[in-house]
């Protein structure tokens, strides 16, 4: 699309998501309903997508 990856960002619920997107220098944001976050990387993690519009203005 056009946008370089540092201005990317990427909502995952699986480890191949957020390496993926780690990898590819992306922002990660977990969605993670049960609030599992025991992931290699940390992504900033959230329970419920009303919570991803706060989450992405402050990256």
């Amino acid at each position: 699309m056009g946008h370089p990856p540092n201005h990317c960002a990427v909502v995952e619920d699986s480890l191949p998501g957020i390496q993926a997107a780690v990898a590819a220098g992306m922002q990660a944001f977990l969605f993670s309903p049960d609030g599992t976050t025991d992931f290699e990387h940390q992504p900033t993690a959230f329970k419920a997508m009303k919570e991803l519009p706060s989450l992405l203005e402050c990256s």
